[in-house]
Parts: structure tokens; C-alpha cells; sequence
């Protein structure tokens, strides 16, 4: 899992450094031992932090704790999505029809091919049916495409993540939400979701 974590950190932009410098957080490394801190800069492997006492220390993903892992990829995604281009599909306002599809068939067909794929769901409401590999406090990642363990992977994250407090590893579910694909890390993530009946 903390491999997985790494690989997803590596595609990072001087735009998470600046856009974060300010913010003063515990740090919790993978043997327990906390800090606090403000994030300096980013690399694929080191997060260099400052402490409250004014202390830099350069260290290692590896050496961090999951939920800190979890917190810099979404610092990532987020310095990542960029502002320009078309406002996407809201959810509730579809923009033309829903489209039905899989999660194995959705990851699948960016494995086959992103342009493609980015033509047919980028952006758009899609209605994915999927089985649960992994429920996390940020999001619930769904299985991906039969016998693939590299490759894509749907990410769904739900308008209100309390309501993932019922569901459960390996449960058959809908959602509906906004597809937006994160190239660099081979996700296609599900924003906005709601679960469907």
C-alpha cells in the first residue's frame, strides 16, 4: 500500500509548494513520531518541512505516514487541476444524457486508450457500477479492469464522504458523478458523486 502511495506522489509542481507554504500541520511519520510543521517544498521522493522553530528537514515519502501521503496526493490533484478550460458537467445539471458504464469497462478503456477515453467520459456525467477494493476517508477506489493489478483505477469521492459510513469492501454499487481523469497518476477519478439506488 505505502509502495502505491509513492508512485502516485512522483508527478508533483512547484504550484503545490507555493500554494501551501502557509499552512502550519502535524506530520506524523510511519513509526509514530509527530511534528509540526509547514510543507517547503516537494519532490518524487522528499517533502522538505519547516517547524515552528524555524528547522528544515528533508524526508523521505517512505518515511511518512499514510494519512500524510494521502493528504500531499490530494494536494497534488488539486495544484494539478487547472483553472482554464470548459466549466465541467455539474452533478444534478447533467449536460445531455448519463453515461452508464463499469468501472471495469471505464478503466479499461483508458488502458486501451486515454485519448479515446477522454473524448467519451472526460468531464461528463457518468453513472459507473462498480465493485469496492478500498474505502478511505478522502475516497472509495473501485476494482479495476478483470486481472489488471498496473493501470488505470477508478476513484470515486461522494459530495458527503459521511455516507460511505455504510458501505462495505467488495460491495457491488452506483454512483453517478463528474469524471475527471488524472493522467500522470492512471486515475479516473469519479468528483462530486452521490450513491445511487
Amino acid at each position: 500500500m505505502k509502495s502505491l502511495f509513492l508512485l502516485l506522489v512522483i508527478a508533483t509542481s512547484s504550484a503545490v509548494a507555493e500554494e501551501i507554504t502557509s499552512q502550519l500541520r502535524t506530520w506524523t511519520s510511519s513509526t509514530g513520531s509527530k511534528v509540526e510543521a509547514k510543507l517547503i517544498s516537494l519532490t518524487h521522493n522528499q517533502a522538505t518541512l519547516k517547524t515552528v522553530t524555524g528547522n528544515t528537514a528533508k524526508v523521505p515519502l517512505s518515511n511518512l505516514s499514510n494519512p500524510d501521503l494521502v493528504f500531499l496526493i490530494n494536494l497534488t490533484l488539486k495544484a494539478k487541476s487547472s483553472p482554464q478550460g470548459p466549466e465541467p458537467a455539474k452533478v444534478g445539471v447533467p449536460k445531455g444524457k448519463i453515461i452508464k458504464v463499469s468501472a471495469e469497462d471505464l478503466s479499461g478503456a483508458y488502458d486501451d486508450n486515454v485519448i479515446a477515453a477522454n473524448q467519451r467520459y472526460k468531464d461528463k456525467v457518468v453513472e459507473v457500477i462498480g465493485t469496492i477494493r478500498e474505502i478511505s476517508a478522502d475516497r472509495i477506489s473501485l476494482e479495476p479492469a478483470s486481472g489488471a493489478f498496473f493501470g488505470w483505477s477508478v476513484q470515486v469521492t461522494l459530495i458527503d464522504m459521511k455516507k460511505a459510513i455504510a458501505l462495505k469492501k467488495g460491495q457491488r454499487i452506483r454512483f453517478r458523478g463528474n469524471c475527471r481523469p488524472r493522467d500522470g497518476f492512471d486515475w479516473v477519478y469519479i468528483a462530486n458523486a452521490v450513491i445511487v439506488k
